[in-house]
């Protein structure tokens, strides 16, 4: 089947490599990356020069005087290259040819974290939210990866798009305070991002003869069906992962929102749509502790955490288990025990959100894309 594309928040996936503000060439709100193999085929002669311009910090801006022919891409700049100081830009993915796209696995990634959103809310049991104790929930036979029954579903790498749908975008870290309101972090992140309003598509494909062979017993069945839904064609499977989806993508929404109150981020929730199958992406939105387990009770949500430093809603210190109770909690600093794990009590978490900065502010979360499906289901 295929899927339309678009983008509603800043995305990036990565390609591994890292450029520095030197290696970009800014003109007011364009940045280009200079094709240095090119430039030094045609002039061998200027090698030893730029090598000694690099060496002493000089950008490639003080050493090219002209860049059109030379360019490799040129994408929108959101920032100066003064505010990124030291860091590291992260480079978006690109194909072959140069051209940024959003590889299918990303994709395919957010579809089983919604789908391992539904199979808890409808009663399957998870005391932990960690990869491996989800993973369990999607297979059968021996419970290899050969028996994964998301083998069954592949999703396509998007076409390509030009390279001026990127833009060079600042994000920043923000940390929940025990008052409830977010705090940024003093440093920032950098990275090419696809901007909203860039379309793309991708295709969706169910193997269902796969799908016969993995699943040979009853058991087996039972296991595809809390997976996919009782209709086991190709049809039915595509149905129950668009609605898991929009279930999804509802749920992490409103989670944002109950913790956000920045008036950036509040007006692009106002506006994202509140209906039909989204995916998010990129820079660690789909971890665990931010997305399944929403499917957990608070209680059990805070105990398979414990270990990660959970604060005291009253006085910030540390808790642990109490030793007197192992289902309350015990405060080292304040020293109060039998506390109830609850949200009342244990000061929320995950604790960070990641945003896309413009001017300095919050602008969006990142990674919001809003998917289409063509074709009945």
């Amino acid at each position: 089947m295929k899927v339309d594309l678009k983008i509603r928040s800043p995305t990036h996936i990565g390609s591994g490599t890292t450029l520095n503000k030197h290696e970009y060439l800014f003109d007011e709100d364009q940045a280009s990356v200079p094709d240095l193999d090119a430039y030094f085929r045609e002039h061998p002669d200027e090698i030893q020069a730029f090598v000694a311009a690099m060496e002493r910090g000089a950008p490639v801006g003080e050493f090219f005087d002209h860049t059109g022919q030379y360019s490799r891409y040129t994408l929108s700049s959101w920032v100066s290259s003064g505010s990124i100081g030291n860091s590291q830009v992260s480079v978006a993915i690109k194909d072959g040819t140069g051209s940024p796209y959003i590889p299918g696995t990303s994709l395919k990634g957010w579809i089983r974290t919604a789908l391992a959103y539904r199979l808890l809310t409808n009663g399957s049991h998870l005391n932990r939210t960690d990869g491996n104790s989800v993973e369990e929930h999607f297979r059968v036979g021996d419970e290899g990866p050969r028996h994964d029954l998301l083998r069954c579903v592949t999703v396509r790498d998007t076409e390509p798009v030009s390279t001026d749908r990127l833009a060079l975008c600042e994000t920043k870290t923000y940390s929940l305070q025990r008052s409830g309101t977010l705090r940024k972090k003093h440093w920032s992140n950098y990275a090419e991002c696809l901007v909203d309003g860039t379309e793309l598509t991708t295709e969706i494909l169910v193997d269902a003869p796969l799908l016969n062979r993995l699943v040979d017993r009853e058991s087996a069945t039972a296991t595809a069906r809390a997976v996919f839904g009782d209709d086991l064609s190709e049809e039915g499977m595509l149905a129950t992962i668009s609605a898991a989806l929009e279930q999804f993508q509802a749920v992490v929404r409103r989670e944002d929102q109950r913790l956000i109150d920045t008036e950036g981020i509040v007006e692009f929730y106002s506006t994202l749509p509140t209906t039909g199958p989204f995916f998010r992406i990129g820079f660690g939105t789909g971890h665990h502790s931010k997305t399944v387990s929403l499917a957990l009770s608070e209680t059990k949500r805070i105990n398979a955490n414990i270990e990660a430093g959970l604060k005291h809603a009253d006085c910030g210190g540390s808790l642990r288990k109490d030793r007197r109770s192992t289902s309350r909690l015990f405060c080292s600093r304040c020293s109060e025990g039998d506390i109830v794990p609850n949200f009342e009590n244990v000061v929320r978490f995950p604790k960070t959100r990641e945003f896309v900065l413009r001017n300095g502010s919050p602008y969006a979360p990142l990674g919001w894309i809003e998917a289409s499906l063509r074709g009945p289901l």
